[in-house]
């Protein structure tokens, strides 16, 4: 299992869509807290995708959001560093 670490910008992040949408934000956590951990390997995953030109970059879609974060499989580590709207992520 991986741990996951939260850069304090991207929990920033997370309570701003928390008070504007807080469905979509407990969607948000429910990922990042509940299945990112309990995930075999999240490389694997149905909504994710390689960032390009950034090495151990990926981007997570949950609804119209997206998490970016680096993971580091050698030490089964998940770093997230943003989390924004579609338009907003990139």
């Amino acid at each position: 299992m991986y741990e996951v670490r939260v850069e304090q910008k991207a929990e920033k992040q997370l309570d701003k869509i928390t008070k504007g949408n807080p469905m979509a934000a407990r969607q948000i956590r429910d990922f990042v807290y509940v299945l990112l951990p309990t995930t075999q390997n999240p490389l694997s995953m149905h909504n994710i995708k390689k960032m390009q030109g950034k090495e151990n970059t990926y981007r997570w879609r949950v609804g119209n959001y997206r998490i970016i974060g680096e993971v580091y499989s050698d030490i089964l580590l998940i770093k997230i560093i943003k989390i924004a709207s579609r338009q907003d992520a990139y």
